[in-house]
Formats: structure tokens, sequence, C-alpha cells
């Protein structure tokens, strides 16, 4: 997940559940530079924005998920809640994995 997040510039890594571990994983992400640790509830919405869509990235690279593509996919102002600078990010994202690498229309 970590190279995910990094291949979509953002400043975050996320921490990983315990291999044995027997209770719930409440994964925490840290902040590049600060070392912050920070909860997904506490990111900004476009944060949120671009943290959902690098989920998504990470599951459609996962050989291990049966997954089975949309042909189509509406974005509806998804770019709203982003700061001016990710937009370009988000599309570049959007057009490289999405449209490139699994044909889905959008």
């Amino acid at each position: 997940m970590n190279d995910t997040l990094a291949l979509a510039n953002l400043d975050f890594t996320i921490d990983s559940p315990l291999m044995h571990g027997s209770g719930p994983y409440l994964p925490t992400l840290t902040k590049k530079g600060s070392n912050a640790e920070i909860r997904f509830e506490h990111l900004s919405s476009g944060e949120k924005v671009l943290m959902a869509l690098t989920f998504c990235i990470y599951y459609t690279q996962d050989r291990r998920q049966a997954i089975s593509y949309p042909k189509l996919l509406l974005f509806d102002e998804i770019d709203a809640p982003l700061h001016p600078s990710k937009t370009k990010l988000l599309i570049n994202t959007i057009t490289d994995t999405l449209v490139a690498k699994h044909g889905i229309h959008v």
C-alpha cells in the first residue's frame, strides 16, 4: 500500500497489521516529514478523495482480488474538495490507471 501512496504523490505512509495479532486492525497514517500520526477521519475532504482513489488503485493492482471492472465510471465534481495543485494529479491518476491500464471509460 505504501508504494501506491508514493505513486499517487501522497505524503503519507500506512502501518501494517500485526501478522499474528488477534485484535482489530485500526490503520494509522504517518505524515512524511513530520512523522505525525493521523487517523483517517482527521484527513481533509480533499485528502479523503485522494486516499479513496489510492485505495481503488491499490486494489486494481492486487492480483489476489477477483475484480471485474465496470465499462463506464461516472465522476461528479470529484475534484471539488481538492486544492488546485492536486487536480492534475487526480486526473493523471485516473487516466493512467483506470483508463489506460484497465480500459474503463470515464
